[in-house]
Parts: C-alpha cells; sequence; structure tokens
C-alpha cells in the first residue's frame, strides 16, 4: 500500500509539472507603460500654454499592443488604437471609434481625438518619463502628463 501510495504521489506531480511545463506565460514587454494613466495636463511647447485636465475623466489605457482613449465624463467618444513602444519611442496608429452596440469602425477625423491629444491618424511621441506613478509623453507641438489610475 506504501509503495503505491508514493506512485501516486509521483505521477501527481509529474503531471503537475508537465500541465506547468506547457503553459506559455504570455508577458507584455511594455512594462511600467501598460495600466491605466489619468490625463493631467496638455502643455502646448510653443505658446507655454497649459490645460489643466485635473476636473476631466480622460484616460489612456495601455495593455498588449492595444490603447484605449475614454473620457469617464462622457462627453468625448472613446477611441481604440494600435501603438508600440520602441524605447522611449511611442507611436500610436490605426484608430477605430469604439462602438459597444455595434461593430468599431475607423477614425476618418482624427481632430475627433484631439482632447486626448491626439491629432493624426498616426503620431509618435518620445516618452519623457516612466515611472510607476507618473507618464509623460512629449511631440513637437505638445507635452501630455499623466499620473497611473
Amino acid at each position: 500500500m506504501k509503495h503505491l501510495r508514493k506512485i501516486l504521489y509521483i505521477a501527481v506531480a509529474i503531471a503537475s509539472l508537465a500541465s506547468l511545463a506547457s503553459c506559455d506565460i504570455d508577458s507584455s514587454p511594455n512594462g511600467k507603460l501598460d495600466g491605466y494613466w489619468k490625463m493631467a495636463s496638455i502643455d502646448s511647447i510653443e505658446s507655454g500654454n497649459i490645460l489643466n485636465l485635473d476636473n476631466e475623466l480622460y484616460f489612456w489605457a495601455f495593455q498588449n499592443k492595444l490603447l484605449q482613449l475614454v473620457d469617464r465624463g462622457h462627453k468625448n467618444a472613446t477611441f481604440l488604437l494600435r501603438f508600440e513602444k520602441s524605447g522611449k519611442t511611442l507611436t500610436v496608429t490605426d484608430p477605430y471609434r469604439h462602438n459597444s452596440q455595434l461593430e468599431d469602425v475607423p477614425v476618418e477625423d482624427p481632430s475627433t481625438m484631439k482632447a486626448y491629444g491626439i491629432k493624426h491618424a498616426e503620431e509618435d511621441f518620445t516618452i519623457k518619463k516612466l515611472s510607476n506613478s507618473t507618464l509623460i509623453l512629449e511631440n513637437e507641438e505638445i507635452r501630455i502628463n499623466f499620473k497611473r489610475y
């Protein structure tokens, strides 16, 4: 009986190890970028003007290769974009207007994303700062300051 119990324990251990070995752990290469970021302000680089967004509920949510732009105050549409992070460069592309009732539709007029700091269907940002609590993105025209939510 003891011999049978040992064989059973060994069989369970082998099955457990085999099941762990067959699992792929899908980790994101985005590091600290992944997550939910609240827009704090948009700064104009040319004029120096600062648009304070403390009273707005504008968010950028990063996961894997997908970026969601969402206004929890429901004044602006929600958008889905592809993004690629390469070193200190963040490129956003392929914007779609999200429609939870129907199919998402490609954005024809990129100016509809202006509230989120995006004016073009493809846009490059330099990652000026990325920490556990702060994200700062910058292009030729604006600097967007975020706080992790």
